[in-house]
C-alpha cells in the first residue's frame, strides 16, 4: 500500500506565514499567505481570463468573488489545533523565514506576470478587458 506524505506545499506555505506572525508579531498569517498564493498564482492568471471568455463579464465576476473565499475555508477546515501543532513541530528548525516568504511571494508574482504576458501575446486576453 502506497503511503502519502503527511506534509505538503500548502502546509509549508502556511507554516512560513504562521511562524513569522508568532516570531515578530507580523500581521500576516498562514491563511493570508496561502490566500495570496491562491489569488495571484491561480485566480488572476488562470481562472479569471478563462471565466471571462466562457461565461461573460457578470458570471466571471460572481465566480471570481466566490473563489476568493476558498483559501480561508480551506485553512479553517484543514488546520485544526492538533494539525497546527504537528506542522509547527515538523518545521520548527527553519531559519531565514523572511527569505522564504520573499521567495514564495516573488515566485507567485513572477508566475502570474508570465502567464498574463503569454495569454496576452497569444490573443487569449484582448484589450477589451
Amino acid at each position: 500500500m502506497k503511503t502519502f506524505p503527511k506534509y505538503n506545499l500548502f502546509d509549508y506555505i502556511w507554516h512560513i506565514g504562521e511562524a513569522l506572525r508568532k516570531k515578530d508579531g507580523n500581521p500576516s498569517s498562514g491563511s493570508l499567505t496561502l490566500s495570496f498564493v491562491w489569488w495571484f498564482g491561480l485566480i488572476v492568471p488562470l481562472l479569471l481570463p478563462a471565466m471571462y471568455r466562457l461565461f461573460g463579464n457578470p458570471a466571471a465576476i460572481i465566480c471570481g468573488l466566490a473563489l476568493l473565499f476558498l483559501p480561508e475555508i480551506f485553512c479553517r477546515l484543514r488546520y485544526t489545533e492538533q494539525r497546527r501543532k504537528e506542522i509547527m513541530e515538523h518545521y520548527s528548525g527553519m531559519k531565514k523565514l523572511y527569505q522564504r516568504l520573499f521567495v514564495i511571494y516573488g515566485s507567485t508574482i513572477l508566475f502570474a506576470a508570465t502567464v498574463l504576458i503569454i495569454m496576452f501575446s497569444l490573443g487569449f486576453i484582448t484589450k477589451k478587458l
